[in-house]
């Protein structure tokens, strides 16, 4: 059940620490192997919904619950999130997909898209929306209309060099990131049942924007250094 896994992330939030962790291994490996199920049930609705995904494992999607804390400030060694990015090629790849996460103290969501592109790949992307914005608009308005917002994280204060100044869509151009989000409510999270349908809606809802994103990683950059590299 979700519960377990909801239960156990709340308790390492409470005591992120080697000791509390070591006493609670098995709770933290009933509640990984809890999560690593809903995963495996989750990728073949995203290839219902977006077959160019193609074959993924749950080890292709999931993260280590242990951070890497060797340049951080912050020297809490367990994250107290649960993540799966289902998205082709696997977590680590360029494109855009899918991602849910569950999160008992900051909040649990569902999300999407890209964050932290490469650089080539950014500008890419900004160059595509320019090029096709009111595509691009219809897009945000379906997402919108399902609750999705896009991140503003990290947002440029002023148009890139390259565009025009005034162009009058310029926000989606300042963007640093393309990924979108949209919390997952308490009652959803507390009926696995409901949480899968409404996580294959949410999928849905996406796809549109991720095939719009993928386009230009597949059509415009189709010799980058950042997809060689998972070739």
């Amino acid at each position: 059940m979700i519960q377990k896994i909801l239960d156990f992330l709340k308790a390492l939030a409470e005591n992120n620490n080697r000791e509390w962790f070591a006493a609670h291994r098995n709770d933290y490996l009933e509640a990984k192997d809890t999560f690593e199920h809903l995963v495996e049930k989750l990728i073949p609705i995203v290839l219902e919904i977006d077959p160019a995904v193609g074959h993924l494992e749950v080890k292709d999607c999931t993260y280590r619950i242990y951070r890497d804390i060797r340049f951080s400030p912050d020297k809490r060694p367990y994250k107290t999130h649960m993540g799966a990015y289902i998205n082709r090629r696997g977590k680590k790849s360029p494109y855009a997909g899918y991602y849910i996460h569950l999160d008992p103290t900051h909040g649990s969501l569902w999300g999407g898209g890209l964050y932290c592109p490469d650089a080539d790949t950014l500008r890419a992307v900004r160059m595509d929306i320019y090029d096709n914005i009111d595509e691009f608009l219809v897009l945000n308005n379906s997402l919108e209309k399902s609750g999705f917002v896009l991140s503003r994280e990290d947002s440029l204060k002023k148009i890139p060099a390259g565009f025009p100044r005034d162009f009058p869509h310029g926000e989606f151009l300042k963007m640093k990131h393309y990924d979108m989000y949209r919390p997952i409510t308490d009652d959803v999270l507390c009926d696995e049942n409901r949480l899968i349908e409404e996580t294959r809606r949410a999928f849905a809802a996406m796809m549109p924007m991720n095939r719009f994103l993928n386009y230009t990683i597949d059509e415009t950059l189709p010799n980058i250094r950042s997809i060689n590299n998972y070739l």
